[in-house]
Formats: C-alpha cells, sequence, structure tokens
C-alpha cells in the first residue's frame, strides 16, 4: 500500500467513527427508535447507510434532515405524517 493509500484509509477510518447509531439519533431527535426504522421504510426520514445489518447516520445528513424541515411560521408547508 501506498503512503497516500495508507492516508485515505486512516482518514475514513476516522470518519466512520463519526457516524451515529440509529439509537443516538432517536435520541436526538426525540423519538423512538421504533419510529426512526419506520421513517427508514417509508422513506421520510434523514438519510442513512446500511454497513451489513448496521444502520449508521452521518451527523451531516442529521443536520441536513433537520434543516430541512425548520419552518419560520405555523402555515409554512410541512411534509405530511413528519
Amino acid at each position: 500500500m501506498s503512503r497516500s493509500e495508507n492516508q485515505d484509509a486512516k482518514v475514513r477510518e476516522a470518519n466512520v467513527e463519526a457516524f451515529l447509531a440509529s439509537t443516538d439519533v432517536a435520541a436526538v431527535l426525540g423519538i423512538s427508535a421504533k419510529t426512526l426504522a419506520n421513517w427508514r421504510v417509508r422513506g421520510c426520514g434523514p438519510k442513512y447507510a446500511k454497513i451489513g445489518s448496521r444502520v449508521i447516520y452521518s451527523p451531516a445528513e442529521l443536520f441536513a434532515f433537520v434543516q430541512s424541515r425548520t419552518r419560520s411560521s405555523t402555515s409554512s408547508s410541512v411534509e405530511a405524517s413528519q
């Protein structure tokens, strides 16, 4: 493995540790893990990655999900059943 490939591998390893588990994301959003799982099935929750049987979330994707639901008034349109 070349030096640059070795450095790339170390960066990837460090970034994987920054991902959040489903239970962590559910706690941050104030919902149950089951609700988060249902959102994955329906495709209406934050984007996620699946590694084997493990579901992980990028902090950036979680932030984007929350930002996409930010409203300035109660009359702003909101996606159904969110």
